[in-house]
């Protein structure tokens, strides 16, 4: 039997940590044996569930023995728990209550051997936010991805190698703590940390996954019709290459916009969610609804011809009530076969399913677009 005061010490030291080993000499009294934590990796997949890797040094001696695990926090799957003593032939095992498990090993020599201890847990879940700060010209702005895990496993995770998956597949990475700038591209699927972190049972910590500055951004007035009535959207847009600092995958995921002011102030802008966005994609960020500027979009011409096709025309009129010249980008979206027969101003950019002006609305002022199309 064990000592009462020995025997105390390991079950604190077991509710503290998630696997703390208790080494029993079957069949005669023996001490208990000391273990060395070497490598505790955790992997976090979507939908409540998460991939723990413990690999251990443990001292023991030849022939049959007991290890038991214990007590196990109720956020563990018992049936996920796997064992492997290098050099060792596993036995047994059982579930001696809910909290303990217990395996029988028969080892061929005295000495230590490591061990490899593999499980899952519910429990833990992650988020993925944005930063942006926007210079006082609105020309740069600075970018920063973080990462909010939230531990309610009821298990402390000390000094622990952290990966945050995502997607449908399970496999933990190759190796533990790669240099960040490599695993950058990968944030679509994966990330982990270059640096072991710690998690406290029942709280949540932020983790930043990477940063950027500098990167070029243009700010726009939008004014879409078809998709937003007649509301012009002041929107932000930079370039997700690698010729502006990016050309990375960017997980969807909320986007809190900040902007420097004169005097070294800061000024909140507004929330977006970003959407999944690959690399070498135009990436749009909604600021609001665009101040002292309204559309208005009129139905001027509808004729159906005798074959399938029909003509139709708009006028768009964009008002600038305000006291600075604007510029906007008009959007009109089109279907199937099409052309434009005329347009006014004549300048236009044409896209696979829809056109795009770029006007200047002087201020105190109206600007009108009016252009009439076919389409099959």
């Amino acid at each position: 039997m064990m000592k009462k005061s020995k025997r105390g010490s390991i079950l604190k030291m077991c509710w503290v940590t998630v696997v703390s080993l208790i080494f029993i000499w079957l069949g005669s009294s023996f001490p208990i044996l000391a273990e060395e934590e070497r490598l505790t990796r955790l992997t976090i997949f979507p939908h409540d569930l998460a991939l723990v890797e413990e690999l251990r040094e443990a001292r023991v001696k030849k022939g049959l023995a007991e290890i038991s695990f214990g007590p196990v926090p109720k956020g563990i799957i018992l049936d996920s728990i796997y064992l492997e003593a290098e050099g060792c032939e596993i036995m047994e095992g059982e579930f001696i209550s809910n909290s303990f498990l217990s395996w029988k090993i028969s080892s061929p020599r005295d000495g230590q051997i490591p061990l490899r201890v593999v499980y899952l847990t519910t429990g833990l879940a992650w988020q993925l936010n944005y930063q942006l700060r926007l210079d006082e010209e609105d020309r740069y702005m600075d970018l920063a991805v973080w990462a909010t895990v939230d531990n309610k496993t009821g298990i402390a995770f000390p000094e622990v190698y952290l990966t945050l998956q995502r997607g449908d597949s399970f496999s933990p990475p190759k190796e533990e703590g790669p240099a960040l700038e490599e695993n950058i591209s990968t944030l679509a699927l994966s990330h982990t940390l270059p640096f072991p972190v710690t998690l406290k049972q029942g709280e949540k910590r932020r983790f930043l996954l990477f940063s950027r500055s500098r990167i070029p951004i243009e700010k726009v007035y939008l004014f879409d019709a078809d998709k937003y009535g007649e509301e012009i959207r002041e929107e932000l847009l930079f370039r997700n290459s690698q010729e502006e600092g990016l050309g990375i995958s960017l997980p969807a995921g909320p986007v809190y916009i900040y902007k420097l002011k004169a005097g070294n102030r800061m000024s909140f802008l507004g929330k977006h969610n970003l959407a999944e966005t690959p690399p070498q994609t135009e990436v749009s960020i909604y600021l609001g609804q665009a101040k002292d500027l309204e559309g208005e979009r009129v139905q001027t011409h509808y004729y159906q011809l005798e074959t399938s096709e029909k003509e139709y025309g708009y006028r768009i009129i964009i008002h600038n009530r305000g006291d600075r010249l604007r510029k906007v980008r008009v959007l009109e979206h089109f279907y199937g076969e099409w052309e434009i027969l005329k347009s006014e101003p004549p300048e236009y950019l044409e896209m696979k399913d829809a056109i795009s002006y770029e006007v200047e609305v002087p201020p105190q002022a109206d600007y009108e677009i009016e252009y009439l199309a076919r389409m099959k």
